[in-house]
């Protein structure tokens, strides 16, 4: 009993991470670069963007509580499985920005959103419309993505107009 209570702490102490994560994620790297602030000043962005986040872990409780009800009561994969998807389209949606904000000189914003909305539409897609046989392996629809919206980005960089030099 005791080493399930450690495996049980891990568990929490884990999840505690990725939610916190996920709610600092969206407000920093989403909300701050998609809504405008307006005349705020640095403290004011601050303050909301700590709003934001909170408001985004109150809202992910939740829809985390009713995906672990879900599984109880029901349970349709493996735990492992069900967060290696989550996981895997982490990836896969962050993989494009990641590399064309390190290698493309021609990348906008624009284009690399666009490319990772696509990646999260084809990993969950393929996986919960359960397209192909190898649909129920979190790593072939994260594959899929990864590629596709790499294609999407590629494209997306030729056809976009080109920046102006400064």
């Amino acid at each position: 009993s005791v080493i399930m209570l450690g495996i049980l702490a891990s568990g929490f102490s884990t999840m505690e991470g990725i939610l916190l994560s996920l709610s600092s994620i969206f407000a920093n790297d989403f909300y701050k670069n998609v809504i405008p602030f307006g005349k705020l000043t640095e403290e004011e962005r601050k303050k909301k963007l700590l709003r934001v986040s909170k408001t985004f872990l109150v809202i992910l409780a939740p829809v985390t509580f009713g995906l672990a009800y879900q599984q109880i009561v029901d349970p349709s994969l493996s735990v492992a499985i069900f967060a290696q998807n989550g996981v895997y389209a982490v990836v896969a949606a962050t993989f494009v920005p990641i590399l064309f904000g390190i290698f493309s000189k021609r990348a906008t914003g624009n284009v690399v959103f666009i490319a990772s909305v696509i990646a999260l539409l084809v990993h969950f897609g393929m996986y919960y419309g359960k397209i192909t046989m190898y649909y129920n392996n979190p790593a072939v629809p994260a594959t899929c993505a990864l590629l596709t919206s790499t294609v999407v980005a590629l494209v997306g960089v030729k056809v976009a107009p080109k920046k102006e030099q400064k």
